[in-house]
């Protein structure tokens, strides 16, 4: 099953500015739907369909590209639920302390 997150996807907001000729005052201007939309917001989603899933049996989580930064959180709150994890090309932050300068 292929999720789509908050602000993503077919059901995603496409602003008229961007349409064909593209207006760069519009795209400037234009509020952007996904501007208070937050990696929470993403792994709430995900941890929701997670669960659903779950009760038909074993979730096998798979993340792509930035969706690596959802599936650490999804894990790190349902870890009970997924069976396995799995990481296509997809952004994996270290663990440990943060780096400084």
């Amino acid at each position: 099953m292929a999720v789509d997150l908050p602000g993503h996807g077919p059901g995603a907001y496409f602003p008229c500015s961007y349409r064909t000729p593209q207006d760069p005052e519009g795209l400037r201007t234009e509020p952007s739907t996904t501007a208070k939309v937050t990696s929470a917001h993403f792994a709430d989603h995900v941890a929701d369909v997670v669960r659903r899933a779950h009760r038909l049996g074993p979730v096998v989580l798979v993340g792509q590209s930035m969706g690596g930064l959802t599936l650490n959180t999804v894990v790190d709150r349902v870890p009970e639920l997924i069976s396995h994890l799995v990481r296509v090309s997809a952004f994996r932050p270290p663990r440990g302390p943060p780096c400084s300068s």
